[in-house]
């Protein structure tokens, strides 16, 4: 099966998202899909003839989450403590930390991937999910260049490459 390209930026790393409400619903009928770029996150709409998909529950996410092993620290208000980042997307990542910290809580997340002298800082990050020693957490704003920073990083590791190639802004 072939996935459809990104309007606005072109790249062939898109998902099949999550149909919302009654258009979309209605739109499936005749094979015309939403999906989400993984690189440069514009939602859209592809027609794919013959194609059908079986709704899985387990997985609802907007975007593909990349398995990773990088050192984070995270700051709420004047605590900071450490973990590593376990998966990683444009949406998101998966973080095990000894910290506890409950769904709801907003936090600064500075991520520390190879290649990258200064790291990425996440100005606002919302915990999803808390369990055994593991957070998911959802980014929500980034400050400045670091969310195409971020862009490149799952660039990089979509295509395999082993150190992030930096893109111009």
């Amino acid at each position: 099966m072939n996935l459809p390209k990104c309007p606005s930026c072109y790249e062939d790393y898109v998902r099949r998202v999550h149909r919302e409400g009654l258009l979309e619903r209605l739109l499936s009928l005749f094979y015309i899909y939403p999906f989400r770029c993984q690189l440069c996150s514009t939602r859209f709409q592809a027609r794919q003839p013959g194609v059908k998909y079986v709704r899985i529950d387990e997985d609802r996410r907007a975007y593909e989450r990349i398995p990773v092993s990088y050192g984070a620290i995270l700051s709420v208000e004047r605590e900071h403590s450490e973990g590593v980042v376990k998966d990683i997307s444009l949406g998101g990542c998966s973080i095990d930390t000894p910290t506890s910290l409950s769904p709801g809580t907003i936090l600064q997340l500075g991520l520390q991937p190879p290649g990258y002298k200064d790291g990425i800082t996440i100005d606002a990050a919302l915990v999803r999910s808390s369990h055994a020693g593991c957070i998911g957490l959802e980014f929500i704003r980034f400050k400045d260049d670091q969310r195409s920073r971020l862009k490149d990083l799952v660039r990089s590791l979509h295509f395999g490459n082993t150190a992030p190639v930096l893109l111009p802004s």
